[in-house]
């Protein structure tokens, strides 16, 4: 099986739906080459959200081209609808020879439910939510068949009970979801129906999928809660912002970084103090100093001196009793970029979307977490290192 992601904690938190079945999962670059023997499920990170529509439908093309003889593909989307879905989805269908392809784009377990073709998180509609106003993705739909609107594509809504085949040929469906047991039934029809060549959702329908796709079995991970927590956050998220205030009032120390903090050793000096000590840390990273230029380059920016300093951290045997909770999708990726993307091993989910993962990394083994900046209750942070569980 193939996966399809737009940024790194996307394909983190749906490769891990598929390597809790015990399927052999590998997430890679998109601009990297890989066999089906060397794994059950390749996740790839095509870093899509912020491109043109023309590189994005070039870049799905060339990936969906290069591994059109793998008999399942999976393009995974943002729930709450941020990216270039239309034109992602276009690509596939085209590159594949698809001719109908559904999209259930629910998370129930994030409180993030499609209801008469119109996307709600936490009961309000998507356009009423934070994420109306990110920086660099506003959403400015909530009804999903508008991501479609300058494809050319035929878009149906549909009920969890209707089968695809039902619809007429060439047609991306949209699937109405507000349970697990929704998505199960839509999952159903499709392995019923033969139609799981190319399927759409996020990681709550992959899960569902997971259930019907063949996967080889083998054994599943270990998880474990972390001792120590340090941090490390990128997202401008309101729910990431509401998780730091709950963590500060609760014992977390906090502190900031900026593209000067590279040269600053007395930074680095507090922050190994802090860890000495034991502390829960929560670093964010800001803009402070930063040219004169546009959001998206802004954004690049951050994601390469945030990625130095988490590296640069890394190399104080302090970390040793830590793990690191890397928040947002563009912050991770800039960190592997600057690690020069090193193995990592996946081990499965502390709470929905929060993944745990190990990284191979200076001959020394870290232990890491991940999770989307808007995903999350306000306790997150205290309640992964109290809830904690084995797989």
């Amino acid at each position: 099986m193939v996966i399809i992601a737009d940024d790194f904690t996307g394909a983190l938190d749906t490769g891990v739906k598929l390597s809790s079945t015990g399927a052999r999962v590998k997430i890679v670059p998109y601009m990297e080459r890989y066999t089906e023997a060397e794994a059950d499920v390749l996740v790839i990170d095509a870093e899509t959200r912020h491109l043109s529509s023309p590189i994005v439908y070039e870049r799905i093309a060339a990936i969906c081209t290069q591994y059109e003889y793998i008999p399942y593909f999976y393009i995974k989307t943002d729930s709450a609808l941020r990216g270039q879905i239309g034109v992602t989805v276009k690509a596939a269908m085209e590159t594949l020879g698809v001719h109908q392809a559904a999209f259930a784009p629910s998370y129930p377990a994030m409180h993030r439910i499609t209801r008469n073709g119109r996307q709600l998180i936490d009961g309000k509609p998507l356009k009423e939510s934070a994420f109306a106003h990110d920086p660099l993705n506003p959403v400015t739909v909530d009804m999903v068949k508008e991501l479609f609107d300058h494809t050319g594509m035929v878009v149906c809504n549909a009920k969890s009970s209707q089968p695809l085949s039902s619809f007429p040929q060439d047609t991306i469906v949209i699937y109405d979801a507000e349970t697990d047991e929704e998505l199960c039934e839509i999952a159903a029809h499709l392995h019923s129906e033969g139609k799981l060549r190319l399927t759409v959702g996020c990681a709550g329908f992959a899960e569902a999928l997971s259930g019907v796709i063949p996967l080889p079995p083998g054994s599943r991970k270990e998880v474990s809660r972390p001792r120590q927590l340090l941090v490390f956050c990128g997202s401008l998220n309101q729910t990431t912002y509401r998780q730091i205030e709950y963590g500060i009032a609760n014992g977390f120390v906090q502190m900031t970084c900026s593209m000067n903090t590279l040269q600053d050793d007395g930074w680095f000096a507090k922050v190994h103090a802090l860890l000495s000590q034991g502390s829960n840390v929560i670093i964010v990273i800001t803009d402070e100093g930063m040219p004169e230029i546009s959001v998206i380059e802004q954004s690049h920016l951050i994601q390469h001196y945030g990625g130095q300093i988490l590296l640069k951290l890394l190399c104080s045997e302090e970390m040793n009793d830590y793990a690191v909770m890397v928040i947002g999708g563009d912050t991770l990726m800039g960190f592997m970029n600057e690690a020069n993307f090193p193995e990592i091993d996946i081990h499965g989910e502390l709470t929905p979307g929060v993944v745990s993962f190990t990284m191979q990394l200076n001959g020394r083994q870290y232990e890491f977490l991940s999770k989307s900046g808007g995903f999350g209750e306000e306790t997150l942070f205290l309640d992964i290192m109290k809830e904690g569980t084995k797989a």
